[in-house]
Parts: structure tokens; C-alpha cells; sequence
């Protein structure tokens, strides 16, 4: 198309599978096909993104790969007036829609066939014996010592005597009451018998981490011997963890697309974040990686078993180059640093991993519950909630993962 950056444009009219636009500056029009792949620039698509400013209320929007770098939900959220969607198959569409969960945009989610082969290759690159069990181990369990006795309250009857009646003579005296017996401290000692467990202790590992040979391809190396060396099994690192990198098709880094999220950030009359927030986030740019929050438990009460729960849109990001802390005064303090980055401005949360189909069944076998197909489509934390299955609680998104790989149902 014949149309310079920054040129305005009007949508006159849409028949059929071609639309109709008309420039403002030179009232010259041109059909665009819409079946067919347009290389629009970002004179027509970007300036509805928050990072471009959204300087147009209307725009026309079109896939192709210079754009898309927002999810479904969020790229139609810009739409400040209406929002046209134009589909050969609307329920192809809503399904493309429900699977992105708030965080894939749309061409990501139409590359199904190289996902495939990605997640193929990530399955390929972990070594078989990271799944085999089990080392048996010796476990002994120590009586409990008692630090203190109990205080045991017994009912004690006692003797009361019967008052002694008065007797009358010629001298006026009065018998005095016979005095109360003394009360017997009959209290037997408490006996504390060895406690019985409800589960039996387990004598077998549920995963023995191993160093991998060969790094998969889908984060950085260092990252990856970072999560080897939490003890992270390498199913649960690939669905959670990612090394974030430039994008030049959007001009900036991923790490500002997953962070700033926010309505409340400080912005320019332009929509663009303010400089001294841009200043603050500098080092985001220098790579680091990211951990979704996962599902929000909040939704699971009111899910029908084979739905699909919330997803979150809120997460950590380990930048590779931390910011310094500062002070109440605003002063930089020497040696502390600011390790994990979340949202600014939006409320803090909680993380519920993505968990393996593999680990999820071993889980599911060692609390023995069995749930259905339909529940199970709903997920590993909605099963959870579902049969009430006991939680560890651990501090951030990497304890959580090492704990997870050992089998426990753990909220970080």
C-alpha cells in the first residue's frame, strides 16, 4: 500500500471481503482486501497500544507479523468506541480466544503446528532419568518429648460436715462447728502414649534431581542452571518460566509488556510512560526471567467442571541486573538490591504453578483421589480445591517449583 507513516485514514466502507479507506490529508481512497495478508505499518495498527500512546480512537486491525504482540483480551480492550471482528468461523474464533488464557496473542496461538514441534523438542531434550524413581531412604522418627505436663482437672467430691446443734443450759454457750476436712489431692500422673501418624512416612523420593547435559533451547542457559539448581523438575520449569528477550517487532522489551500493566501508571498526555518511570525501569532492558502468577482460585467456586479458571495477569520478573534499594529518603543503599520485580501499582498475589499431566497423576495417586475428565480439564489447583488436598505454602515462585517437583501441592 502507497501510504507514508503517520498518514490518517478513515474506513468509508466494508462490503463483503474488502474495505474501503479514504486518507484525510489527500481525500484519496484504496481498497484493502481482507482476505488477503496486508503489511500494515504502524501508522494504522500501533497507536492503539499503550506503549505507542494511543493516539487514535478508530483504528483498523490487521494480523500479520508485524504486530500482534498483545493478547486477545487486551488488543480488544483498546477499542475505546466499539470493537468489528471479522472471522470466517466465530467459534473457531471464541476458542482461539479461551485458549490464549489472557496471555497469547492471536498468531501465536495459530502457529499450532510449530508449538508442536517446540514442545516436542523441549519433551526430547530432558533426560529419561529424570523421571525414574526412586531411591529408597531411611527414615526415623523420634518419640516426642514432652517439654510440659498438661494441667489435668479432675471432679473431687468433699466431705462437708453436718452443723451441731445448738444446746441451751444455764450458762449460755455455743457449740463451735466442727472444722472441714482437709481436701486429699487424689490427681493420678497423665500417661502419654506414641502418637499414631495418619499417612505413613514416606521411604521413597518422588523425583532425584539430576544435572542435564544438554540446556533446552527454550530459555537461557543460565537461567536454566539457576532452576537446576533450585532443584526445579524440568517439566515444571518449561510450563512456568521463560527468559524474556527484545522484540524488535514492537520495539521494546518483553519485560515492559508483563510489567507495566497498570491503568494507575504515571503516563504523559500521549498515553507513554512517564520518564522518571522510565528511568526507574531502565534495567529491565538488560534480560532477565519471568514466572506467570498461573490461575486465580478466586473463579474455581463458581467453574463448571471442564472450564477453563481465570488466569491472573500478574507475575515475577528476576531481572539480570537489579536495581539498588532506596532508603525512605530516597537514597541508594549501598550493597541491597531489589532481586524480583512484580507489576508495580497492582495488587500483590499469590502463585499457583502450572503442574505436569505426569506429576499432577503421581499427586492425585499419593492422596488417593481420582478425579473425573471434566475436573481435570479444569486443571491441577482446581482438582485441588476440589478434594481439599493438603497445601504447603512456600515464600516466591522458585520454592513453590522445587516443592512441586517433590510432589507437594504447594502455594508460593
Amino acid at each position: 500500500l502507497q501510504r507514508r507513516n503517520g498518514q490518517e485514514f478513515v474506513v468509508t466502507a466494508i462490503e463483503g471481503d474488502s474495505a474501503q479507506i479514504q486518507y484525510l490529508d489527500s481525500n484519496r481512497t484504496e481498497t484493502i482486501n481482507l482476505k488477503q495478508a496486508q503489511n500494515l505499518d504502524y501508522a494504522l495498527v500501533s497507536t492503539i497500544y499503550s506503549s505507542q500512546g494511543k493516539t487514535t480512537d478508530l483504528a483498523l486491525i490487521a494480523a500479520d507479523h508485524t504486530i500482534g504482540q498483545e493478547s486477545f483480551y487486551v488488543a480488544i480492550s483498546r477499542a475505546r468506541h466499539n470493537v468489528k471482528l471479522y472471522a470466517k468461523d466465530k467459534s473457531e474464533l471464541l476458542e482461539l480466544a479461551q485458549e490464549s488464557k489472557a496471555k497469547d496473542n492471536a498468531l501465536e496461538l495459530l502457529m499450532n503446528s510449530l508449538k508442536a514441534e517446540r514442545i516436542q523438542a523441549k519433551t526430547a531434550s530432558v533426560s529419561p532419568r529424570a523421571n525414574e524413581p526412586i531411591v529408597k531412604l531411611e527414615v526415623a522418627i523420634a518419640e516426642p518429648v514432652l517439654k510440659a505436663q498438661p494441667t489435668i482437672t479432675e471432679q473431687v467430691s468433699l466431705a462437708v460436715s453436718r452443723p451441731v446443734p445448738l444446746v441451751t443450759t444455764s450458762l449460755e454457750t455455743v457449740a463451735k462447728p466442727t472444722p472441714k476436712e482437709k481436701h486429699r489431692d487424689d490427681r493420678k500422673s497423665p500417661v502419654f502414649e506414641k502418637p499414631v501418624l495418619k499417612t505413613a512416612a514416606p521411604t521413597e523420593a518422588f523425583w532425584i534431581p539430576q544435572k542435564q547435559e544438554e540446556v533446552p533451547n527454550f530459555i537461557e542457559s543460565k537461567h536454566w542452571q539457576e532452576f537446576e539448581s533450585s532443584a526445579i523438575h524440568p517439566e515444571i520449569a518449561a510450563l512456568n518460566f521463560e527468559s524474556l528477550q527484545f522484540n524488535y517487532a514492537g520495539g521494546e522489551h518483553e519485560a515492559w509488556e508483563r510489567l507495566m500493566v497498570s491503568e494507575k501508571l504515571n503516563r504523559t498526555n500521549t498515553g507513554r510512560l512517564s520518564e522518571g518511570l522510565i528511568k526507574a525501569y531502565s534495567h529491565l532492558d538488560a534480560g532477565g526471567w519471568w514466572c506467570d502468577a498461573g490461575v486465580d482460585a478466586r473463579s474455581f467456586a463458581d467453574l463448571t467442571p471442564g472450564d477453563k479458571p481465570a488466569i491472573k495477569r500478574w507475575g515475577c520478573y528476576k531481572p539480570n541486573t537489579p536495581r539498588p534499594k532506596k532508603d525512605e529518603e530516597n537514597q541508594i543503599i549501598e550493597g541491597k538490591f531489589i532481586k524480583y520485580e512484580h507489576p508495580p501499582k497492582v495488587e500483590l498475589s499469590i502463585f499457583l504453578l502450572n503442574v505436569s499431566e505426569d506429576i499432577a497423576e503421581r499427586i492425585y495417586s499419593k492422596h488417593k483421589v481420582n478425579p473425573t475428565q471434566q475436573e481435570r480439564k479444569s486443571g491441577f489447583w482446581y482438582c485441588v480445591w476440589k478434594y481439599n488436598l493438603p497445601c504447603a505454602i512456600a515464600e516466591g515462585a522458585k520454592k513453590a517449583a522445587s516443592l512441586l517437583s517433590q510432589g507437594h501441592a504447594t502455594i508460593g
